[in-house]
């Protein structure tokens, strides 16, 4: 009975911290999970026309944001301040952490974690007790910046079972090999494997690469982009060079 008057009070509570608080409080059960600063997608989500916003009252000031015709599959988790491009789409049980900006034109496929946080190794210890509040809230904090800025840029496929650190740059053209561990920076257009990620080849030669980056394809509107004879890379940069 407790438990369902403490859920109907919570119900007028708008900011999910507080409600959290006060069910730690008046249930005195210190086990309850913290609230985390995430969107959960359980289905596709695909926008089509505009460009939207998604956004949480919890933290107005915060949003995930989507260009048109960005999709996600299913199941996928989606830290606040995500910004994901046109044409992009992210395969199932993928979970995106803080501060990642996710270009146009990129495959992402299942089951990928791009920006896992990082822990301090030369600490006491590496739990967040040491520098989060949803552990242990009154032991004094020490500052910590548990992720930086991941930037995925444009047309990068990225395989399956993917993880990508935090603060790293996958350039333009990209590919991620399935089940590869990217801990430093991607060149443009390489390809990488293996744990840690290594380069094993590039999708074009020096020149083409050189063009492409000039060009910068995904900048244009799409309905030009869809006219190009996709297959056909040097015709491709005759048209767009015109």
């Amino acid at each position: 009975m407790k438990k369902f008057m403490v859920r109907i009070l919570c119900c007028f509570i708008p900011s999910q911290k507080a409600r959290h608080k006060v069910r730690e409080t008046l249930l005195e059960n210190k086990s309850v999970a913290a609230p985390t600063d995430v969107n959960v997608f359980d289905k596709v989500t695909y926008t089509k026309d505009q460009d939207v916003k998604f956004t949480r009252a919890v933290l107005s000031d915060s949003f995930v944001e989507f260009e048109n015709h960005a999709c996600l599959i299913h199941k996928n988790i989606v830290a606040l301040g995500t910004v994901i491009g046109r044409y992009s789409y992210i395969g199932e049980y993928t979970k995106i952490d803080s501060s990642v900006t996710i270009g146009r034109y990129c495959s992402i496929a299942p089951n990928v974690l791009i920006g896992a946080t990082i822990h301090p190794q030369d600490w006491l210890s590496t739990s967040p007790f040491q520098y989060d509040n949803w552990i242990d809230p009154d032991c004094p904090k020490k500052k910590w910046q548990i992720s930086k800025n991941t930037v995925i840029e444009n047309d990068v496929w990225i395989g399956a079972g993917v993880v990508i650190k935090s603060g790293v740059t996958i350039h333009n053209g990209a590919i991620i090999g399935s089940g590869a561990v990217v801990t430093h920076d991607v060149p443009p257009y390489a390809i990488v494997v293996g744990v840690p990620a290594r380069v094993i080849k590039y999708r074009f030669s020096p020149a083409i690469i050189k063009k492409l980056l000039k060009v910068q394809w995904w900048n244009l509107p799409h309905e030009q982009i869809r006219k190009l004879p996709f297959d056909d890379i040097k015709q491709c940069l005759k048209d767009l060079e015109k």
